[in-house]
């Protein structure tokens, strides 16, 4: 089996730009491996048996991702004690049953041929009866 790139210090950077809000495909490209073999280490963590470096790396890369959204949170919670536009965006994202934007859709359906199966039904039993009248 070929050799891992993956090491302490390359899960260390990885981590790091994740928690710093890089997407996994840019963590990738800072740290120099593909977004498929990303994808191929959290698989094998997924599949393996024990704690393996894999695995490891896995659980590091979720603790990151968990980091990045509590930093994010707190952005947010911070712009909303001066900006209350912040406090509403995050409302309407967390709870958007009672606060979510609401838009009004209308339609206008012109229903051309047969419009029911009623319809369907008495054109075919008319047929018949002109196929029967013919005989």
């Amino acid at each position: 089996m070929a050799k891992t790139k993956l090491t302490p210090e390359l899960q260390n950077d990885f981590c790091e730009a994740i928690e710093n809000g890089d997407s996994i495909l840019g963590a990738c490209g800072y740290v120099g491996i593909s977004e498929q073999t990303y994808y191929n280490w959290i698989n094998r963590a997924e599949e393996a048996k024990s704690r393996t470096k894999f695995v490891k790396f896995k659980e590091a890369v979720d603790k990151a991702k968990a980091k990045a959204l509590h930093n994010f949170e707190q952005v947010i919670t911070r712009a909303s004690m001066e900006q209350w536009q912040a406090a509403a965006w995050m409302l309407e994202r967390r709870h958007p049953n009672l606060y979510g934007k609401r838009e009004k859709i209308e339609a206008e359906v012109e229903h051309k041929g047969l419009t029911g199966l009623a319809d369907a039904i008495q054109l075919s039993k008319d047929k018949h009866r002109r196929e029967d009248e013919a005989d």
